[in-house]
């Protein structure tokens, strides 16, 4: 099961980030601080270059993303 997992975080390297962020979900430290805001953040070029790297759509990322807070109840 180990190498399955090991190649879905190859090929789906999102699917592996929204997994860890739903773990991280949970700690009331990190729902008490203060984050960017989505439009700061997809606008950060470093971003938009791991985007580009990963063939994602900014529309696709969004998606996902809205996709996870309703998963995790933030939205």
């Amino acid at each position: 099961m180990g190498q399955a997992m090991n190649a879905t975080n190859a090929l789906f390297p999102l699917a592996n980030i929204l997994r860890r962020v739903n773990g991280l979900a949970h700690f009331p430290e990190l729902q008490k601080a203060d984050e960017p805001f989505l439009e700061e953040v997809m606008s950060d070029p470093i971003i938009q270059q791991v985007m580009a790297a990963d063939h994602l759509a900014e529309a696709d990322v969004r998606q996902a993303i809205a996709r996870a807070q309703t998963h995790m109840g933030l939205h």
